[in-house]
């Protein structure tokens, strides 16, 4: 840890019992608070998102001389699973106060790491935009939410630009394939005598190809990803690991909301009070369905649980979410029942009641993957406070850190602390409600923040 005012030691492991069907479990003894963080697309490392939001909260807490932070990290075993699971414990000091805040991370990464390869990604992508042009052309989609079909807006332009970033990326793709994959174009360059004008032939082909490498590697790590997760419009081979991704997080959700301690009368008490839960770019789907399969689990076993009053927050940055309403689904008439059916593992698109408190979505304009999402809330409803809060980040002119840098913005760092510390209506008194079309905030100077 870098801050001064954070101190960071290792804890002996330590079990984790879990509440059982049927059992009565009493409130939480502390007001302590568990955040499941869920990675994104990638290349992740293990216990690298972890570091980064530890960090992030622990800046944003540690800003004077009255306030510290201390972490202890330790490995916690799940009773009735064996495996260990890893937790940063936060606590948060200020005069008067100390909040305790437990990190979890859903890691899924080691999953999707060599399944797909090069071509399936291409193809796959070529054809849902090509889906999403027909769909878009129409200017509206219907979804099954809140009890029955919605009618959702499509921008105008929307397969104007969808059809422009075709035509430019079909032909890349092509030619990435091309190239990347057959080297030997060089050969008859070094067959040659070695002239200056040869070595600067050479020199640039080695560079095209390099270039075309990385954008190859870039494809299959990280777009990659988004097709073996969100591709449920077609079959595909990759409905396994889809599967143990979704167990992935669902198994850090249940030891979450299942967590319990001894009370001083011996009766089971739930470990946290409060839970959150964050999502990061591809990550904040994982999350999503997380959650969604918590909340249906606890409704079929009596909400013993009671997922949806202890959770305070669902967090998303740089969300592709709204594109995987539209653009990854399966764009066919009389569709009804799968639709209805797709519904049914959602059931924060069924019921506002079914939501946590809060919904807050951070994108960034620059960030292509992102966006406000607005495929997600009743439209005959109106803005209430669970529908969703959309707040547009500061303009990043590189697309790239615009969508990897969240958690180092003020906006991002805000909500991240807001939540962890039980204060988002202090997100809502400095960046507003967000119901509306966020603009972006302005710039602002990242030393400063």
């Amino acid at each position: 840890m870098t801050d001064p005012n954070t101190t960071l030691s290792l804890g002996d492991p330590a079990p984790l019992q879990l509440a059982q069907p049927g059992e009565t479990v009493g409130d939480a003894a502390t007001d302590a608070l568990a955040m499941i963080v869920c990675h994104g697309m990638g290349q992740q490392v293990p216990f690298e998102t972890l570091n980064e939001v530890a960090n992030t909260i622990c800046r944003a807490h540690g800003t004077s001389h009255e306030r510290s932070a201390k972490v202890t990290l330790r490995l916690v075993k799940v009773a009735g699973d064996g495996k260990l699971l890893p937790r940063a414990e936060i606590e948060l000091s200020e005069p008067g106060r100390t909040r305790t805040v437990h990190l979890y991370e859903a890691y899924w990464a080691p999953l999707t790491e060599g399944v797909i390869g090069y071509a399936q990604t291409a193809r796959f992508l070529v054809g849902a935009g090509l889906e999403g042009i027909v769909a878009a052309w129409h200017g509206k989609f219907d979804r099954w939410m809140f009890g029955e079909p919605k009618w959702l807006p499509v921008k105008r332009n929307t397969w104007l630009l969808l059809a422009g970033t075709l035509v430019v990326l079909a032909p890349l793709l092509l030619l990435a394939g091309l190239i990347a994959a057959t080297p030997t174009v060089l050969l008859p360059l070094l067959a040659h005598p070695l002239t200056l004008k040869r070595a600067l032939e050479v020199a640039g082909g080695l560079v095209l190809l390099l270039v075309f490498w990385k954008f190859r590697t870039f494809v299959v790590q990280y777009l990659g990803d988004v097709v073996i997760y969100v591709g449920t419009n077609r079959v595909n081979p990759y409905t396994k690991v889809r599967e143990a991704i979704k167990e992935t997080g669902t198994r850090v959700a249940t030891a979450v909301f299942g967590a319990v301690e001894q009370g001083g009368d011996g009766r089971p008490r739930f470990a946290y009070r409060r839970v959150v839960v964050v999502g990061h770019s591809l990550g904040s789907v994982v999350a999503y369905d997380a959650l969604n399969a918590m909340v249906n689990q606890d409704r079929l076993e009596g909400r013993f649980r009671r997922v949806v009053d202890r959770t305070e927050a669902l967090i998303t940055m740089g969300s592709p979410l709204d594109k995987t309403a539209f653009l990854f689904r399966q764009h066919v008439k009389d569709g009804a029942i799968r639709e209805v059916l797709a519904a049914a593992v959602q059931p924060m698109i069924q019921s506002y009641a079914l939501r946590p408190e809060w919904w807050v979505n951070v994108h960034c304009p620059t960030d292509l993957i992102s966006g406000c999402l607005e495929y997600y809330d009743d439209p005959k409803a109106g803005a209430q406070p669970k529908c969703v809060r959309n707040y547009a980040d500061v303009v990043v002119a590189n697309p790239v850190a615009a969508h990897t840098g969240y958690w180092n913005r003020r906006l991002g760092r805000t909500a991240l602390y807001m939540a962890a510390t039980g204060r988002l209506t202090l997100l809502v008194r400095e960046f507003g409600e967000g119901f509306e079309r966020a603009k972006p905030a302005p710039r602002v100077v990242p030393d400063q923040v």
